[in-house]
């Protein structure tokens, strides 16, 4: 830590276990620091469409809080039915015509 920001912290009475604890997270902040500026790009390219969301969301709120619970409880299912998904998902892509072709069928 530079010896001025020591001194500043001294003046400001910063507790030792503080400042100490601070110098241990400097690490830490930098490399958050770093993936934001990385991300900053991305950052600029999201904010319209976040600002654009907003509104929609917050009319939508009251819907929202009434679905999460339903949405909490299904995560669990979701996750477990994922794996079983994800290994069946090429077979019914590749079937899909075939049954649209038999639907197609039977309705005549």
């Amino acid at each position: 830590m530079n010896w001025l920001v020591r001194i500043a912290l001294g003046v400001a009475n910063m507790p030792d276990t503080t400042v100490a604890e601070l110098e241990k997270s400097l690490p830490g902040f930098t490399r958050i620091a770093a993936e934001f500026k990385a991300m900053a790009p991305d950052i600029t390219s999201a904010a319209p469409h976040v600002e654009a969301i907003v509104p929609v969301i917050t009319r939508m709120w009251p819907d929202i809080q009434t679905i999460l619970p339903h949405i909490t409880a299904l995560v669990p299912i979701y996750n477990r039915m994922l794996p079983t998904i994800k290994m069946i998902y090429p077979d019914v892509v590749a079937n899909l015509p075939t049954i649209e072709d038999l639907i197609a069928f039977v309705q005549k």
